[in-house]
């Protein structure tokens, strides 16, 4: 008859050393992550957050002639080019009876529509029919057009 001889105190032995590395591999691994984690958390912030706000003087030009005032001013240009303009409205603003300004930055996608560089229809009744150039003050007066003014001097004479 043949005998098995196994080495218990061996399999026993390997069985410890393989418990003692796992547990040393997972604690390294745990290490590792806590570290990372530390560093992602209190890495400082590269992106700079603002606040929203919300902006009720900025209008799209399909609002043109739909605000709730009965008559109000909508002013087409583009405001980061528009300092002398900027500057009139602020000023209008001030004045005892200053109608309601709103404006509309025709340098925006989303008021493409209504720029043109050939012509301009101030006898629009609807947004869709509307196409300005250069800056254009547009006083609206129970949801139709009563005065129309085109370039930026002509404007900012208006406002003065």
């Amino acid at each position: 008859m043949a005998r098995n001889n196994y080495n218990i105190d061996s399999i026993e032995g390997n069985n410890y050393k393989n418990i003692i590395i796992t547990a040393v591999v997972v604690l390294v691994i745990a290490a590792l992550f806590y570290l990372l984690s530390v560093y992602i958390i209190n890495k400082p912030d590269k992106v700079r957050i603002v606040e929203g706000s919300i902006s009720y003087e900025q209008i799209s030009a399909g609002s043109t002639f739909s605000m709730s005032d009965k008559k109000y001013l909508v002013i087409f240009y583009n405001r980061d080019k528009g300092g002398d303009i900027t500057t009139a409205v602020s000023n209008y603003k001030s004045k005892d009876k200053a109608l309601p300004v709103y404006y509309v930055d025709y340098n925006d996608a989303i008021n493409a529509s209504v720029t043109s560089k050939d012509s301009s229809n101030p006898k629009a009744t609807k947004a869709s029919e509307l196409k300005v150039k250069d800056p254009t003050l547009i006083e609206i007066s129970n949801g139709s057009i009563s005065q129309y003014i085109e370039g930026e001097e002509k404007v900012i004479d208006y406002l003065s």
